[in-house]
């Protein structure tokens, strides 16, 4: 190390008691701050100290010392770019379909090859996320997403590319179902495990933001291109997510788990810094395993401190314990809510929605709306539930989108009826979206009435969206983590993830369905319905989880008190004998 020449005297110089021997240079003094002290006396006899900075700062040491957050976010933005295509999965039917069955199509399909299309991604999901409960465990988080998601997404892709029948279509889906179903249920595992806990709220939402963004992307696309073109440009989002997953390391606690422990130090100093001394954050994962005899599931309690004793085992049997089974149910029945909502089959349609519905404004410029709305109401969701509470928040989305939904029933039900009088105003409305000028048609009465109300299921929709986004879309998983207990997760989140996944299969193939035997209305009242049963559902139910332990939330969950209290009856019996007063004459 080297070090700044000392102060060296060019002459004699006198001592304070007026001697003239020569003095020495000061000596120069090394301390641990790496810093040199030089005495220097001057012209009046007084000796001064000089600090001069050696090699670094300490502050500067400390920092690098200290995990950086830049390889945390870089990691979980890598694992989080797969949602992209999960997006893009979700909104490619909104303009494929349509393009398929135009009659210069190079594949036409009839209604029902569509519905079934449509929904076995969410079938081929059910089964990727099942899958990926046992495959991240056996081979890895990030070798389970480059081997098996990254594969299924190119196959699937190259499949509904080159498709010439419908069978074709159905694998394709399915396998995009299973590589999204993997990449949505692993990256959380993955991000969760990486990242320190002051980010991990932060990186844990772009998942999220990313699937938002891949649906914008989508209805983009599609307001251009064909089904088979838009599914090659889906292939293009698959080279920064397997780009991604090649540059980042393995989950160091799954290296732990697998007893590699040299590769979980070099994978820490990849996703915390090189200077980063991991040392006592392996240790520690070291003991939770330990203690938990080599539980997996014990990895998502990574920030607790380590107990003297590790509780039993969970079981299936557990399940039926009230502790568990009375937030389990409330669980599923907000999986049941999310998914009857309508928002996968609004999602899937919205072209065909917009078409149905004679809008004024073209149909694929309303669904970039509905995209863009969708991302920016997912980044808002990200920053109100931080700042309000779940329950309110769920109140309000469940409301808005019970009133959007039942609103756009009655739109549809309204123009049925006009349109019975009046069967040439759809083709007016395509007639205005191509170039009115360029036709010369006038519109005369009552089809002029139509024409200016067919723009109402744009801002419907719109306030839809919002509302999904900011409680059901963004909560229920949050709320599920908060009130369901740790060592249950393993069993009671796969559990609610199959019947999540198995409502959306069944909402987005009966869509059309009920359509054909209904009316366009029908799905629309429906789903509105299922929103108004959620609403009181939530208010009577579901107790507030923001800002409190899990033992606070278990308690909201015992005995019929916190109930009466949710629904403004604290004293059941005052209750009942106010009502009995009212209804009985003195």
């Amino acid at each position: 190390m080297e070090t700044d020449p000392a102060y060296k005297a060019s002459g004699s110089h006198t001592q304070g008691n007026g001697q003239g021997n020569a003095t020495k240079p000061p000596k120069v003094r090394r301390n641990a701050k790496a810093q040199t002290v030089v005495k220097m006396s001057g012209n009046n006899g007084q000796t001064r100290e000089v600090y001069q900075q050696q090699v670094k700062n300490i502050d500067e040491v400390k920092s690098r010392s200290e995990p950086q957050k830049k390889p945390q976010v870089f990691a979980a933005v890598s694992v989080s770019t797969g949602c992209l295509s999960y997006g893009i999965c979700m909104a490619y039917t909104s303009s494929a379909i349509p393009s398929m069955m135009e009659p210069n199509s190079a594949l036409n399909i009839t209604a029902n090859e569509a519905s079934w299309m449509s929904s076995l991604l969410a079938l081929g999901a059910l089964f990727g996320s099942l899958s990926a409960v046992f495959l991240m465990d056996a081979v890895g988080r990030k070798a389970s997403l480059l081997a098996f998601s990254v594969m299924s997404l190119f196959i699937g892709w190259t499949l509904l590319m080159a498709a010439s029948q419908a069978w074709q279509l159905y694998v394709g889906r399915f396998l995009l179902g299973l590589g999204a179903g993997l990449e949505i249920t692993i990256s959380p595992v993955y991000i969760h495990e990486t990242t320190r806990a002051d980010l991990r709220d932060i990186c844990g939402s772009f998942p999220q933001v990313m699937t938002a963004l891949g649906i914008v992307i989508c209805y983009f696309m599609g307001r251009s291109l064909a089904w088979n073109w838009l599914s090659i440009a889906a292939l293009i989002f698959l080279i920064p997510f397997t780009f991604g997953l090649y540059y980042i390391p393995e989950s160091p606690p799954w290296l732990v788990y697998n007893d590699e422990e040299d590769l979980a130090f070099r994978s820490m100093s990849q996703i915390r810094g090189d200077d980063y001394d991991a040392t006592k954050e392996i240790g520690h994962i070291k003991e939770i395993l330990a203690l938990h005899k080599n539980d997996l599931q014990a990895l998502v309690a990574l920030d607790n401190d380590i107990q003297d004793e590790a509780p039993e085992k969970f079981q299936f049997r557990d399940i039926f314990n009230k502790s568990v089974l009375h937030p389990f149910l409330v669980i599923l029945v907000l999986m049941f809510l999310l998914q009857f909502s309508g928002q996968g089959a609004i999602t899937f349609y919205t072209v065909q929605i917009f078409k149905d519905a004679c809008s004024v404004v073209n149909p694929k410029n309303c669904a970039l709306i509905i995209g863009l709305t969708y991302f920016v109401s997912a980044i808002l969701s990200l920053i109100l539930k931080n700042l309000i509470g779940r329950r309110i928040l769920m109140l309000i989305s469940s409301l808005g989108m019970a009133v959007s939904q039942i609103a756009l029933g009655a739109y549809f039900y309204f123009l049925a009826q006009q349109i019975s009088e009046n069967s040439e105003f759809c083709q007016y409305v395509d007639v205005i979206n191509t170039n009115l000028s360029e036709h010369n048609v006038t519109i005369h009465e009552p089809l002029q009435d139509l024409v200016n109300i067919s723009w109402v299921p744009l801002p419907l929709l719109m306030v839809f969206t919002v509302a999904f986004n900011l409680g059901l879309g963004s909560l229920t998983w949050v709320i599920a983590t908060e009130v369901l207990p740790v060592r249950s997760r393993g069993w009671t989140q796969t559990i609610a993830n199959v019947t999540s996944n198995f409502c959306w299969f069944l909402v987005t193939k009966t869509f059309k369905d009920i359509q054909d035997e209904l009316g366009l209305s029908a799905p629309f009242f429906f789903y509105g319905s299922v929103c108004v049963f959620g609403f009181f559902f939530i208010y009577i139910f579901l107790p507030e989880t923001r800002g409190k332990s899990y033992e606070e939330t278990a308690q909201s969950f015992e005995g019929v008190d916190p109930f009466k209290d949710r629904i403004g009856c604290p004293l059941l019996s005052e209750c009942v004998t106010e009502n009995l007063e009212k209804r009985i004459p003195s």
